[in-house]
């Protein structure tokens, strides 16, 4: 068993806040960057295959993890679909930033990756094995394949600089199954 100390979640945290577009100015952090940064997640995992099952316990822990290495980094909005899984992934960054969980509807991903790349700041988007990495393709240009049913380890952060997006693609942390 792998436990994660609170000092690796804080190093992580400074490390996505550098990815972020956080510079350190005058001992002062500021968002320096261009255009939004999203966070694509995809659910925590789920107590069974139904059609809107709640998270397992595995999940729950994977969603306090994920509002760990957030709670810092200046998140300021949030979207999830309109089912439990992914509702329940997102709700403790929610809770932890007082933010509320805006809805999108994952079967108009071109409209919702337009609106998205309008925005700026930083924004978490909580989807499913099909639509996050869809998403990350629509938004970046590159073709990603579809997440294997049994990978809850990925996430991905697209960041813009005008109308140029990077695509980087991260796992979770180890947390105590």
């Amino acid at each position: 068993m792998i436990l994660i100390t609170k000092s690796t979640l804080r190093v992580c945290s400074l490390f996505i806040l550098a990815l972020l577009g956080w510079q350190l100015v005058d001992s002062t952090l500021v968002y320096a960057q261009e255009g939004p940064t999203i966070i694509l997640v995809r659910h925590a995992e789920k107590i069974d295959n139904s059609r809107d099952p709640e998270l397992s316990e595995s999940g729950k822990k994977r969603a306090q993890t994920l509002a760990h290495m957030l709670a810092e980094s200046g998140v300021s909005e949030i979207y999830s679909t309109p089912y439990l899984r992914t509702q329940s992934t997102v709700q403790p960054l929610a809770e932890a930033l007082s933010l509320e969980v805006q809805t999108y509807d994952p079967r108009n991903l071109e409209g919702f990756a337009s609106e998205l790349q309008a925005k700026e700041g930083i924004i978490v988007v909580a989807g499913h094995s099909n639509t996050t990495p869809s998403l990350a393709s629509l938004l970046t240009g590159q073709e990603l394949t579809k997440l294997d049913e049994s990978d809850y380890q990925q996430f991905f952060l697209v960041s813009f600089s005008g109308d140029k997006a990077q695509l980087f693609q991260f796992q979770y942390p180890p947390f105590e199954q």
